[in-house]
Protein backbone atom coordinates (compact mmCIF):
# COMPACT_ATOMS: atom_id res chain seq x y z
CA UNK A 1 0.00 0.00 0.00
CA UNK A 2 2.07 3.32 -1.47
CA UNK A 3 1.33 6.49 -0.17
CA UNK A 4 -0.69 7.60 -2.85
CA UNK A 5 -2.96 5.39 -2.58
CA UNK A 6 -4.54 7.56 -0.33
CA UNK A 7 -5.72 9.79 -2.98
CA UNK A 8 -6.27 7.41 -5.64
CA UNK A 9 -10.21 6.55 -4.92
CA UNK A 10 -10.56 4.04 -7.83
CA UNK A 11 -8.03 1.83 -5.72
CA UNK A 12 -9.51 2.09 -2.41
CA UNK A 13 -12.19 -0.81 -2.24
CA UNK A 14 -8.92 -3.49 -4.14
CA UNK A 15 -6.94 -2.62 -1.64
CA UNK A 16 -9.50 -2.77 1.25
CA UNK A 17 -10.44 -5.96 -0.36
CA UNK A 18 -6.79 -7.14 -0.45
CA UNK A 19 -6.69 -6.40 3.37
CA UNK A 20 -9.17 -8.07 4.26
CA UNK A 21 -8.26 -11.59 2.52
CA UNK A 22 -4.70 -11.27 4.17
CA UNK A 23 -6.42 -10.58 7.47
CA UNK A 24 -9.35 -12.60 7.80
CA UNK A 25 -9.11 -15.54 6.03
CA UNK A 26 -5.22 -16.98 6.03
CA UNK A 27 -4.76 -18.99 9.14
CA UNK A 28 -8.55 -19.01 10.07
CA UNK A 29 -8.47 -22.87 11.06
CA UNK A 30 -5.31 -22.79 12.03
CA UNK A 31 -6.46 -22.47 15.86
CA UNK A 32 -8.45 -24.95 17.56
CA UNK A 33 -12.02 -24.12 18.84
CA UNK A 34 -11.31 -21.96 22.09
CA UNK A 35 -13.51 -22.16 25.15
CA UNK A 36 -17.57 -20.57 23.60
CA UNK A 37 -16.33 -21.68 19.94
CA UNK A 38 -16.68 -25.21 21.07
CA UNK A 39 -20.49 -24.38 21.19
CA UNK A 40 -20.79 -23.03 17.79
CA UNK A 41 -18.81 -25.89 16.08
CA UNK A 42 -21.05 -28.75 18.68
CA UNK A 43 -24.15 -26.69 17.91
CA UNK A 44 -23.83 -27.09 13.90
CA UNK A 45 -22.59 -30.80 14.24
CA UNK A 46 -25.79 -31.46 15.93
CA UNK A 47 -27.94 -29.53 13.46
CA UNK A 48 -26.12 -31.55 10.65
CA UNK A 49 -26.41 -34.82 12.63
CA UNK A 50 -30.08 -34.48 13.22
CA UNK A 51 -31.86 -31.99 10.89
CA UNK A 52 -33.08 -29.79 12.93
CA UNK A 53 -32.15 -26.83 11.53
CA UNK A 54 -34.84 -24.41 13.34
CA UNK A 55 -33.67 -25.02 17.14
CA UNK A 56 -30.36 -24.44 18.48
CA UNK A 57 -29.22 -27.93 21.01
CA UNK A 58 -25.92 -28.15 22.85
CA UNK A 59 -25.13 -30.82 25.45
CA UNK A 60 -28.89 -32.50 24.81
CA UNK A 61 -30.53 -29.38 25.92
CA UNK A 62 -32.19 -26.11 24.38
CA UNK A 63 -29.30 -23.26 23.52
CA UNK A 64 -30.84 -20.39 24.05
CA UNK A 65 -28.03 -17.92 24.44
CA UNK A 66 -28.57 -16.55 20.65
CA UNK A 67 -31.51 -17.03 17.69
CA UNK A 68 -29.75 -19.14 14.85
CA UNK A 69 -29.31 -17.37 11.82
CA UNK A 70 -25.31 -17.33 12.34
CA UNK A 71 -25.69 -21.21 12.59
CA UNK A 72 -27.81 -21.49 9.44
CA UNK A 73 -24.56 -20.07 7.34
CA UNK A 74 -22.13 -22.27 9.59
CA UNK A 75 -24.36 -25.36 8.67
CA UNK A 76 -24.21 -24.35 4.94
CA UNK A 77 -20.63 -24.14 4.33
CA UNK A 78 -20.10 -27.41 6.57
CA UNK A 79 -22.63 -29.12 4.74
CA UNK A 80 -21.17 -27.72 1.40
CA UNK A 81 -17.68 -28.80 2.63
CA UNK A 82 -18.70 -32.15 3.91
CA UNK A 83 -17.40 -31.64 7.58
CA UNK A 84 -17.19 -29.47 10.88
CA UNK A 85 -14.40 -28.11 11.71
CA UNK A 86 -12.68 -24.37 12.75
CA UNK A 87 -12.92 -23.26 9.24
CA UNK A 88 -16.34 -23.85 7.83
CA UNK A 89 -17.44 -21.98 11.57
CA UNK A 90 -15.76 -19.14 11.24
CA UNK A 91 -15.90 -18.83 7.29
CA UNK A 92 -19.31 -16.58 8.04
CA UNK A 93 -17.56 -14.37 10.27
CA UNK A 94 -14.33 -13.60 8.10
CA UNK A 95 -16.89 -12.86 5.05
CA UNK A 96 -19.06 -11.00 7.18
CA UNK A 97 -15.96 -8.88 8.67
CA UNK A 98 -15.13 -8.29 5.15
CA UNK A 99 -18.24 -7.08 3.62
CA UNK A 100 -18.82 -4.78 7.00
CA UNK A 101 -15.27 -2.89 6.33
CA UNK A 102 -16.77 -2.77 2.63
CA UNK A 103 -20.04 -1.35 3.78
CA UNK A 104 -17.77 0.63 6.36
CA UNK A 105 -15.67 2.64 3.57
CA UNK A 106 -19.14 3.06 1.12
CA UNK A 107 -20.88 4.90 3.70
CA UNK A 108 -17.93 6.83 5.49
CA UNK A 109 -16.74 8.02 1.69
CA UNK A 110 -20.50 9.29 1.08
CA UNK A 111 -20.49 11.24 4.22
CA UNK A 112 -16.60 12.25 4.44
CA UNK A 113 -15.02 11.98 1.31
CA UNK A 114 -12.84 9.08 -0.11
CA UNK A 115 -9.08 9.97 1.84
CA UNK A 116 -11.12 10.25 5.33
CA UNK A 117 -13.32 7.03 4.55
CA UNK A 118 -10.11 4.71 3.15
CA UNK A 119 -8.06 6.08 6.75
CA UNK A 120 -10.65 5.07 8.59
CA UNK A 121 -11.42 1.91 7.28
CA UNK A 122 -7.77 0.83 7.23
CA UNK A 123 -7.88 2.23 11.23
CA UNK A 124 -10.75 -0.44 11.53
CA UNK A 125 -9.73 -3.49 10.25
CA UNK A 126 -6.56 -3.35 12.24
CA UNK A 127 -7.74 -2.39 15.26
CA UNK A 128 -7.14 -5.51 18.16
CA UNK A 129 -10.74 -5.68 18.29
CA UNK A 130 -11.91 -5.58 15.11
CA UNK A 131 -9.40 -8.57 14.95
CA UNK A 132 -10.54 -10.46 18.14
CA UNK A 133 -14.21 -10.62 17.22
CA UNK A 134 -13.63 -11.87 13.85
CA UNK A 135 -11.71 -15.00 14.83
CA UNK A 136 -12.69 -15.65 18.27
CA UNK A 137 -17.00 -15.64 18.92
CA UNK A 138 -17.55 -15.82 15.19
CA UNK A 139 -20.97 -15.14 15.92
CA UNK A 140 -20.90 -11.19 16.33
CA UNK A 141 -19.11 -10.60 13.33
CA UNK A 142 -22.22 -11.37 11.73
CA UNK A 143 -24.74 -9.39 14.15
CA UNK A 144 -22.13 -6.51 14.21
CA UNK A 145 -22.47 -6.34 9.76
CA UNK A 146 -25.96 -6.15 10.01
CA UNK A 147 -26.62 -3.78 13.01
CA UNK A 148 -23.68 -1.15 11.16
CA UNK A 149 -25.69 -1.39 8.04
CA UNK A 150 -28.82 -1.17 9.73
CA UNK A 151 -27.09 2.24 11.64
CA UNK A 152 -26.05 3.61 8.47
CA UNK A 153 -29.10 3.52 6.60
CA UNK A 154 -30.65 5.48 9.93
CA UNK A 155 -28.43 7.39 9.63
CA UNK A 156 -28.90 8.62 6.08
CA UNK A 157 -32.37 9.08 6.96
CA UNK A 158 -31.66 11.89 10.40
CA UNK A 159 -28.95 13.72 8.74
CA UNK A 160 -29.23 14.06 5.00
CA UNK A 161 -32.34 15.60 2.80
CA UNK A 162 -31.52 13.47 0.03
CA UNK A 163 -32.12 10.10 1.65
CA UNK A 164 -34.81 8.41 -0.09
CA UNK A 165 -37.64 6.42 1.67
CA UNK A 166 -36.64 3.22 1.24
CA UNK A 167 -33.66 4.35 3.09
CA UNK A 168 -35.77 3.98 6.57
CA UNK A 169 -36.70 0.45 5.24
CA UNK A 170 -33.74 -0.72 5.08
CA UNK A 171 -32.82 0.12 8.39
CA UNK A 172 -35.62 -2.18 9.97
CA UNK A 173 -34.65 -4.88 7.62
CA UNK A 174 -31.16 -5.18 8.57
CA UNK A 175 -32.10 -4.42 12.05
CA UNK A 176 -34.50 -7.44 11.97
CA UNK A 177 -31.32 -9.61 10.96
CA UNK A 178 -29.70 -8.60 13.73
CA UNK A 179 -32.40 -9.46 16.38
CA UNK A 180 -32.28 -13.05 14.32
CA UNK A 181 -28.61 -13.05 14.70
CA UNK A 182 -28.09 -11.76 18.13
CA UNK A 183 -30.89 -10.71 20.24
CA UNK A 184 -33.85 -8.38 19.73
CA UNK A 185 -32.09 -6.00 22.19
CA UNK A 186 -30.27 -4.50 19.47
CA UNK A 187 -33.11 -2.12 18.42
CA UNK A 188 -32.10 -0.09 21.67
CA UNK A 189 -28.69 0.97 20.19
CA UNK A 190 -30.10 2.94 17.24
CA UNK A 191 -32.78 3.82 18.96
CA UNK A 192 -31.19 5.55 21.70
CA UNK A 193 -28.86 6.85 19.10
CA UNK A 194 -31.16 8.68 16.93
CA UNK A 195 -33.47 9.66 19.85
CA UNK A 196 -30.40 11.57 21.52
CA UNK A 197 -29.31 13.34 17.79
CA UNK A 198 -33.45 14.42 16.79
CA UNK A 199 -33.60 15.96 21.31
CA UNK A 200 -30.50 17.75 20.54
CA UNK A 201 -30.76 18.82 16.74
CA UNK A 202 -34.73 19.65 17.92
CA UNK A 203 -35.28 18.14 14.15
CA UNK A 204 -38.41 16.00 15.25
CA UNK A 205 -40.19 16.04 12.03
CA UNK A 206 -36.88 13.66 11.32
CA UNK A 207 -38.82 10.91 12.77
CA UNK A 208 -41.80 10.12 10.89
CA UNK A 209 -39.15 9.89 8.05
CA UNK A 210 -37.58 6.95 9.65
CA UNK A 211 -41.30 5.28 9.68
CA UNK A 212 -42.00 4.15 12.60
CA UNK A 213 -44.66 2.30 12.22
CA UNK A 214 -44.65 0.50 8.97
CA UNK A 215 -41.08 -0.30 9.74
CA UNK A 216 -41.83 -1.61 12.82
CA UNK A 217 -43.57 -4.18 11.25
CA UNK A 218 -41.01 -4.95 8.33
CA UNK A 219 -38.92 -5.70 11.66
CA UNK A 220 -41.65 -8.00 13.15
CA UNK A 221 -42.06 -10.37 9.88
CA UNK A 222 -38.45 -10.62 9.41
CA UNK A 223 -38.31 -11.84 13.01
CA UNK A 224 -41.94 -13.32 13.95
CA UNK A 225 -41.90 -16.54 11.52
CA UNK A 226 -38.69 -18.10 13.75
CA UNK A 227 -39.52 -16.69 17.19
CA UNK A 228 -43.27 -17.92 16.83
CA UNK A 229 -41.94 -21.19 15.72
CA UNK A 230 -39.63 -21.66 18.27
CA UNK A 231 -41.64 -20.54 20.87
CA UNK A 232 -44.45 -23.18 19.61
CA UNK A 233 -41.98 -26.22 19.74
CA UNK A 234 -40.34 -25.77 22.98
CA UNK A 235 -43.57 -24.63 24.76
CA UNK A 236 -42.16 -21.25 25.82
CA UNK A 237 -39.13 -22.46 27.25
CA UNK A 238 -36.72 -21.04 25.00
CA UNK A 239 -38.30 -17.35 25.69
CA UNK A 240 -37.59 -18.01 29.57
CA UNK A 241 -34.08 -19.15 28.75
CA UNK A 242 -33.42 -16.40 26.43
CA UNK A 243 -34.59 -13.40 28.18
CA UNK A 244 -34.97 -14.00 31.53
CA UNK A 245 -31.80 -16.51 32.19
CA UNK A 246 -29.31 -15.50 29.84
CA UNK A 247 -30.21 -11.09 29.30
CA UNK A 248 -31.86 -10.62 32.37
CA UNK A 249 -30.30 -12.42 35.38
CA UNK A 250 -26.86 -13.09 33.36
CA UNK A 251 -26.97 -9.26 32.92
CA UNK A 252 -27.38 -8.29 36.59
CA UNK A 253 -24.95 -11.33 37.77
CA UNK A 254 -21.98 -9.73 35.16
CA UNK A 255 -22.57 -6.38 35.90
CA UNK A 256 -19.47 -4.52 34.59
CA UNK A 257 -17.14 -2.11 37.00
CA UNK A 258 -16.98 1.21 36.37
CA UNK A 259 -13.97 1.78 34.63
CA UNK A 260 -14.85 -0.71 32.38
CA UNK A 261 -15.30 1.13 28.96
CA UNK A 262 -12.68 3.75 30.31
CA UNK A 263 -10.13 0.75 30.21
CA UNK A 264 -11.21 -1.79 28.10
CA UNK A 265 -12.25 0.48 25.13
CA UNK A 266 -8.46 1.85 24.42
CA UNK A 267 -6.80 -2.13 24.80
CA UNK A 268 -9.35 -2.89 21.70
CA UNK A 269 -8.73 -0.02 19.75
CA UNK A 270 -5.13 -0.63 19.88
CA UNK A 271 -2.96 0.59 17.95
CA UNK A 272 -4.62 3.49 17.40
CA UNK A 273 -6.06 4.68 21.01
CA UNK A 274 -3.15 6.97 21.64
CA UNK A 275 -4.10 9.03 18.37
CA UNK A 276 -8.02 9.80 19.90
CA UNK A 277 -6.59 12.57 22.13
CA UNK A 278 -5.72 14.94 19.59
CA UNK A 279 -8.43 13.56 17.15
CA UNK A 280 -10.98 14.48 19.73
CA UNK A 281 -9.21 18.05 20.78
CA UNK A 282 -9.29 18.73 17.20
CA UNK A 283 -12.79 17.41 16.91
CA UNK A 284 -14.14 19.30 19.62
CA UNK A 285 -12.69 22.77 17.71
CA UNK A 286 -14.75 21.33 14.28
CA UNK A 287 -17.55 20.89 16.64
CA UNK A 288 -17.83 24.34 17.91
CA UNK A 289 -16.76 26.32 14.60
CA UNK A 290 -19.58 24.13 12.72
CA UNK A 291 -22.08 22.15 14.79
CA UNK A 292 -21.25 19.65 11.97
CA UNK A 293 -24.19 17.12 12.58
CA UNK A 294 -22.72 14.41 10.84
CA UNK A 295 -19.62 14.34 13.78
CA UNK A 296 -22.80 14.57 16.70
CA UNK A 297 -23.94 11.90 15.44
CA UNK A 298 -20.65 10.13 15.69
CA UNK A 299 -19.86 11.63 18.92
CA UNK A 300 -23.44 10.70 20.67
CA UNK A 301 -23.04 6.64 18.47
CA UNK A 302 -19.22 6.66 20.41
CA UNK A 303 -20.89 7.55 23.57
CA UNK A 304 -24.13 5.71 24.24
CA UNK A 305 -22.19 2.36 23.16
CA UNK A 306 -19.60 3.20 25.62
CA UNK A 307 -22.57 3.37 28.62
CA UNK A 308 -24.45 0.45 26.94
CA UNK A 309 -21.03 -1.79 27.26
CA UNK A 310 -21.15 -0.94 31.04
CA UNK A 311 -24.72 -2.52 31.08
CA UNK A 312 -24.33 -5.67 29.61
CA UNK A 313 -22.16 -8.87 29.56
CA UNK A 314 -20.52 -9.05 27.00
CA UNK A 315 -17.73 -12.12 26.10
CA UNK A 316 -14.51 -10.35 26.05
CA UNK A 317 -15.25 -6.50 25.43
CA UNK A 318 -17.26 -7.77 21.98
CA UNK A 319 -19.93 -4.67 23.00
CA UNK A 320 -17.56 -2.55 22.83
CA UNK A 321 -16.52 -3.26 19.26
CA UNK A 322 -19.57 -0.97 17.82
CA UNK A 323 -17.80 2.12 19.42
CA UNK A 324 -14.90 1.34 17.45
CA UNK A 325 -16.95 2.43 14.17
CA UNK A 326 -17.43 6.44 14.88
CA UNK A 327 -14.38 5.95 16.39
CA UNK A 328 -12.26 4.89 13.18
CA UNK A 329 -13.90 7.68 11.47
CA UNK A 330 -13.18 10.35 14.05
CA UNK A 331 -9.55 9.39 13.16
CA UNK A 332 -10.16 9.11 9.34
CA UNK A 333 -10.97 12.46 9.40
CA UNK A 334 -8.26 13.67 11.44
CA UNK A 335 -5.58 12.07 9.27
CA UNK A 336 -7.07 13.55 6.37
CA UNK A 337 -6.30 16.68 8.38
CA UNK A 338 -3.33 16.33 9.13
CA UNK A 339 -2.23 14.96 5.45
CA UNK A 340 -3.85 18.47 3.92
CA UNK A 341 -1.23 20.31 6.71
CA UNK A 342 -4.34 22.03 8.27
CA UNK A 343 -4.14 21.50 12.23
CA UNK A 344 -2.85 23.85 14.43
CA UNK A 345 0.64 23.58 16.45
CA UNK A 346 -1.37 22.55 19.66
CA UNK A 347 -2.97 19.01 18.21
CA UNK A 348 0.41 18.69 15.69
CA UNK A 349 2.47 18.71 19.41
CA UNK A 350 -0.38 16.06 20.70
CA UNK A 351 -0.10 14.06 17.47
CA UNK A 352 3.63 13.94 17.86
CA UNK A 353 3.60 12.94 21.49
CA UNK A 354 0.77 10.23 21.04
CA UNK A 355 3.30 8.42 18.41
CA UNK A 356 6.19 8.71 20.37
CA UNK A 357 4.50 6.95 23.18
CA UNK A 358 2.99 3.92 20.74
CA UNK A 359 6.48 3.31 19.03
CA UNK A 360 8.03 3.30 22.67
CA UNK A 361 4.74 1.04 23.82
CA UNK A 362 6.03 -1.19 21.11
CA UNK A 363 9.21 -1.29 21.73
CA UNK A 364 8.63 -2.13 25.11
CA UNK A 365 6.08 -5.15 24.43
CA UNK A 366 8.15 -6.36 21.27
CA UNK A 367 11.14 -6.88 24.52
CA UNK A 368 9.11 -8.18 26.87
CA UNK A 369 6.65 -11.03 25.63
CA UNK A 370 10.13 -13.12 24.64
CA UNK A 371 10.98 -12.44 28.51
CA UNK A 372 7.54 -13.51 29.45
CA UNK A 373 7.25 -16.48 27.17
CA UNK A 374 11.19 -18.14 27.34
CA UNK A 375 10.15 -18.21 31.46
CA UNK A 376 6.33 -19.52 31.00
CA UNK A 377 5.67 -21.32 27.65
CA UNK A 378 9.39 -22.74 26.34
CA UNK A 379 7.24 -24.48 23.31
CA UNK A 380 6.45 -21.12 22.06
CA UNK A 381 9.65 -19.29 22.66
CA UNK A 382 10.92 -19.36 18.85
CA UNK A 383 7.72 -18.10 17.30
CA UNK A 384 7.40 -15.17 20.41
CA UNK A 385 11.10 -14.08 19.42
CA UNK A 386 10.30 -13.76 15.75
CA UNK A 387 6.72 -11.87 16.86
CA UNK A 388 8.99 -9.53 19.50
CA UNK A 389 11.74 -8.63 16.85
CA UNK A 390 8.58 -7.76 14.39
CA UNK A 391 6.88 -5.50 16.75
CA UNK A 392 10.41 -4.03 17.61
CA UNK A 393 11.40 -3.18 13.96
CA UNK A 394 8.18 -1.96 12.84
CA UNK A 395 8.09 0.29 15.69
CA UNK A 396 11.45 1.81 14.43
CA UNK A 397 9.88 1.82 11.26
CA UNK A 398 6.90 3.88 12.22
CA UNK A 399 9.20 6.64 14.08
CA UNK A 400 11.46 6.84 10.97
CA UNK A 401 8.18 8.35 8.83
CA UNK A 402 7.39 10.24 12.00
CA UNK A 403 10.55 11.92 12.20
CA UNK A 404 9.61 13.36 8.47
CA UNK A 405 6.10 14.47 9.47
CA UNK A 406 5.04 11.82 6.96
CA UNK A 407 1.58 10.78 7.82
CA UNK A 408 0.54 8.99 5.02
CA UNK A 409 3.54 6.94 5.83
CA UNK A 410 2.72 6.93 9.58
CA UNK A 411 -0.88 5.41 8.72
CA UNK A 412 0.72 2.28 6.24
CA UNK A 413 3.35 1.61 8.55
CA UNK A 414 1.18 0.88 11.23
CA UNK A 415 -1.32 -1.15 9.49
CA UNK A 416 1.53 -3.27 7.75
CA UNK A 417 3.13 -4.03 11.37
CA UNK A 418 -0.15 -4.79 12.52
CA UNK A 419 -0.73 -6.89 9.86
CA UNK A 420 2.60 -9.28 9.75
CA UNK A 421 1.99 -9.23 14.00
CA UNK A 422 -1.32 -10.70 13.32
CA UNK A 423 -0.33 -13.34 11.03
CA UNK A 424 2.59 -14.32 12.99
CA UNK A 425 0.11 -15.08 16.23
CA UNK A 426 -2.24 -16.38 14.11
CA UNK A 427 -0.50 -18.85 12.25
CA UNK A 428 2.23 -19.71 14.68
CA UNK A 429 1.80 -18.97 18.32
CA UNK A 430 -1.50 -19.56 18.22
CA UNK A 431 -2.01 -23.08 17.35
CA UNK A 432 1.12 -23.82 19.63
CA UNK A 433 -1.21 -22.42 22.82
CA UNK A 434 -3.82 -24.90 21.47
CA UNK A 435 -2.24 -28.03 23.71
CA UNK A 436 -3.21 -25.64 26.39
CA UNK A 437 -6.94 -25.59 25.78
CA UNK A 438 -9.44 -28.73 25.75
CA UNK A 439 -9.48 -30.85 22.62
CA UNK A 440 -6.17 -32.71 24.03
CA UNK A 441 -8.22 -33.72 26.87
CA UNK A 442 -11.74 -34.25 24.69
CA UNK A 443 -9.54 -36.20 22.11
CA UNK A 444 -8.87 -38.38 24.93
CA UNK A 445 -11.88 -39.17 25.94
CA UNK A 446 -12.68 -40.32 22.37
CA UNK A 447 -9.77 -42.86 22.39
CA UNK A 448 -11.10 -44.63 25.81
CA UNK A 449 -14.22 -44.10 25.80
CA UNK A 450 -17.06 -46.02 23.43
CA UNK A 451 -20.71 -45.09 22.37
CA UNK A 452 -22.90 -46.06 25.47
CA UNK A 453 -20.76 -44.89 28.22
CA UNK A 454 -21.15 -42.84 30.78
CA UNK A 455 -19.14 -39.33 30.40
CA UNK A 456 -19.53 -36.89 33.34
CA UNK A 457 -17.47 -33.62 34.49
CA UNK A 458 -16.95 -33.09 38.10
CA UNK A 459 -17.37 -29.35 39.81
CA UNK A 460 -17.39 -27.37 36.30
CA UNK A 461 -20.59 -26.64 35.33
CA UNK A 462 -19.24 -23.46 32.92
CA UNK A 463 -17.04 -25.65 31.16
CA UNK A 464 -18.86 -28.33 30.56
CA UNK A 465 -20.13 -27.94 27.05
CA UNK A 466 -16.33 -27.34 26.02
CA UNK A 467 -15.53 -30.31 25.40
CA UNK A 468 -18.70 -32.04 23.28
CA UNK A 469 -17.24 -31.40 19.76
CA UNK A 470 -13.96 -33.06 20.07
CA UNK A 471 -14.99 -35.55 22.29
CA UNK A 472 -17.62 -36.48 19.85
CA UNK A 473 -20.41 -36.81 22.74
CA UNK A 474 -23.58 -35.13 22.53
CA UNK A 475 -23.99 -35.39 26.43
CA UNK A 476 -21.55 -34.61 29.17
CA UNK A 477 -23.37 -35.17 32.47
CA UNK A 478 -22.80 -32.24 35.04
CA UNK A 479 -22.00 -33.63 38.34
CA UNK A 480 -21.91 -30.95 40.83
CA UNK A 481 -21.12 -32.56 44.68
CA UNK A 482 -19.17 -35.84 45.68
CA UNK A 483 -22.02 -37.57 46.52
CA UNK A 484 -23.26 -37.77 43.29
CA UNK A 485 -20.17 -38.69 41.93
CA UNK A 486 -20.11 -41.90 43.92
CA UNK A 487 -23.69 -42.21 42.38
CA UNK A 488 -22.55 -41.83 39.09
CA UNK A 489 -19.56 -44.56 39.50
CA UNK A 490 -22.00 -47.04 40.87
CA UNK A 491 -24.41 -47.56 37.84
CA UNK A 492 -23.63 -50.78 36.15
CA UNK A 493 -20.91 -50.30 32.83
CA UNK A 494 -18.42 -47.76 32.60
CA UNK A 495 -17.92 -44.56 33.38
CA UNK A 496 -15.68 -41.56 32.59
CA UNK A 497 -15.42 -38.38 34.52
CA UNK A 498 -13.70 -35.29 33.59
CA UNK A 499 -11.83 -33.38 36.85
CA UNK A 500 -9.35 -30.67 36.96
CA UNK A 501 -6.22 -32.20 38.55
CA UNK A 502 -6.33 -29.63 41.22
CA UNK A 503 -9.39 -31.87 42.57
CA UNK A 504 -7.33 -35.36 42.30
CA UNK A 505 -6.06 -35.62 45.80
CA UNK A 506 -8.94 -34.19 47.33
CA UNK A 507 -10.77 -37.70 45.71
CA UNK A 508 -8.25 -39.73 46.75
CA UNK A 509 -8.76 -39.16 50.44
CA UNK A 510 -12.46 -38.87 50.47
CA UNK A 511 -13.72 -41.42 47.85
CA UNK A 512 -14.19 -45.17 48.15
CA UNK A 513 -14.70 -46.38 45.10
CA UNK A 514 -11.83 -48.51 43.18
CA UNK A 515 -11.13 -45.71 39.75
CA UNK A 516 -8.45 -45.06 37.60
CA UNK A 517 -6.78 -41.86 37.23
CA UNK A 518 -5.47 -41.32 33.31
CA UNK A 519 -3.31 -37.85 32.84
CA UNK A 520 -4.12 -36.71 29.83
CA UNK A 521 -3.69 -32.94 30.14
CA UNK A 522 -0.29 -31.94 30.99
CA UNK A 523 1.17 -28.86 28.71
CA UNK A 524 4.76 -27.64 29.77
CA UNK A 525 3.48 -24.34 30.79
CA UNK A 526 4.82 -22.32 34.62
CA UNK A 527 3.13 -18.71 35.44
CA UNK A 528 0.02 -17.25 33.75
CA UNK A 529 -0.16 -19.16 30.89
CA UNK A 530 -0.49 -22.63 33.87
CA UNK A 531 -2.99 -20.85 36.13
CA UNK A 532 -5.09 -19.26 33.18
CA UNK A 533 -5.70 -22.91 31.07
CA UNK A 534 -6.84 -25.33 33.82
CA UNK A 535 -4.66 -29.17 33.70
CA UNK A 536 -7.19 -31.79 33.35
CA UNK A 537 -8.30 -35.58 34.60
CA UNK A 538 -10.50 -38.34 33.27
CA UNK A 539 -11.47 -40.62 36.02
CA UNK A 540 -12.51 -44.08 34.88
CA UNK A 541 -14.47 -47.08 36.22
CA UNK A 542 -16.48 -50.09 35.60
CA UNK A 543 -18.73 -52.62 37.99
CA UNK A 544 -19.01 -55.07 34.79
CA UNK A 545 -17.41 -56.08 31.74
CA UNK A 546 -14.47 -53.86 32.41
CA UNK A 547 -12.82 -53.42 29.00
CA UNK A 548 -9.09 -54.76 28.39
CA UNK A 549 -6.13 -52.54 29.27
CA UNK A 550 -6.49 -48.56 27.86
CA UNK A 551 -4.59 -47.28 25.05
CA UNK A 552 -1.70 -45.10 25.96
CA UNK A 553 -0.10 -42.37 24.32
CA UNK A 554 3.70 -40.54 24.92
CA UNK A 555 1.01 -37.52 26.42
CA UNK A 556 -0.06 -39.98 29.37
CA UNK A 557 1.04 -40.88 32.60
CA UNK A 558 1.19 -44.54 33.44
CA UNK A 559 -2.01 -45.44 35.01
CA UNK A 560 -2.17 -45.16 38.58
CA UNK A 561 -5.09 -46.16 41.27
CA UNK A 562 -6.42 -43.56 43.23
CA UNK A 563 -8.05 -46.36 45.83
CA UNK A 564 -8.17 -50.03 46.13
Amino acid sequence: MSVNTFDRPHLHIAYILALCLIHFFIFLGARDFWETENHFGEITRVMLLEGDYWITRLNGSLWADSPPFYFWLTVFFSWAVGSVNEWTVRLPSAISSTVLVLVFYLFSRKWFGARSAFVATVVLSTSALTIHVERHIPLNSTFFLWLTISMFFFMDVVIFETAGRMHAYWGWFFLGLACLTKSPISILLPGVVIFLHLLFSRRWEKASALRPVTGLLLLLLVISPWFIYVIFKTSGNWVEHFFAQHHVWRNLRHAQPWYYSVFYFPLGFLPWAFLLPPALISLGSELKRSQDARLRFLCLWWLVVLIFAQLFDGHHNHYLFFALLPASLILGIFFDKLMHGSESERVLAWTKGSLIVTCILFIICGLAAPLIVWDQLLEAKGHVTVFGALVVAGAVWVFAALRRWNYRGVVTRVAILVLVADLQMQGFIFPVLNRLETRPLAEKLRAVAKPGDRVGIFETETLRNHFNFYSGFEYIEPIRLEQDLSEFFSRPGSGFVLVRQRTIERLQKRMNENLTLISVHQPQARGWFASSFPRWAILYSCTAECPPALPTDPFVRPLVRIKD
